[in-house]
């Protein structure tokens, strides 16, 4: 229903209402023209050269931004207490306590490895961050794989006895003889 040709009803101009022309711009401001193959190429470079600017301009920005955080970040450490500078630098070193263990774990976990000469798929599934769970994670793995035999680091001469040092040999009883120790 039009009253007066001029659209729909109650919205024409002599009510204040906005009429819907063709001849108006485009939402976002920019003049709608046509193109021909000349200015398709010259608004490809545009995009590209006005997105380049639009970077460069976040780059700036965000440079700000990380020296103005930076700035904060000093200003809220100069206003803090002793006892929370204390605090803080008590849970550092829990977190560094804490973590000792583990870092014991994969020291024992290398040499082992090393030691018995496991192949790394095999070395996959000690996962232990303890010690002691993962000595028995080893030595479960080393019954299961066979190579539970230790090396056995053989020592000459083990076991048996040295001679006796009151057995005297013919060279030893001349030399005493001879220097008149009989003693």
């Amino acid at each position: 229903m039009f009253v007066n040709g001029n659209g729909p009803a109650g919205n024409s101009a002599t009510d204040g209402g906005d009429s819907n022309n063709s001849d108006t711009e485009a939402v976002d401001g920019s003049e709608n023209t046509e193109t021909d193959n000349g200015t398709d190429e010259t608004k490809s470079t545009e995009t590209v050269e006005f997105w380049k600017q639009q970077a460069r301009k976040n780059e700036d920005r965000a440079k700000a931004n990380a020296k103005a955080a930076e700035e904060l970040a000093q200003i809220r450490e100069s206003q803090k207490t002793q006892a929370e500078k204390d605090a803080e630098a008590l849970k550092a070193a829990e977190t560094a306590v804490a973590s000792v263990p583990a870092q014991i774990a994969e020291g024992i976990k290398a040499v082992l490895v090393d030691y018995f000469q496991i192949d790394d798929e095999d070395a996959e599934f000690l996962t232990a961050t303890d010690p002691e769970a993962l000595r028995k994670q080893f030595d479960r793995l080393l019954a299961l794989s066979g190579k539970g035999e230790r090396k056995k680091h053989i020592v000459p001469n083990q076991g048996k006895r040295k001679p006796s040092a009151d057995k005297d040999s013919n060279m030893r009883e001349f030399a005493r003889n001879l220097f008149g120790n009989n003693t």
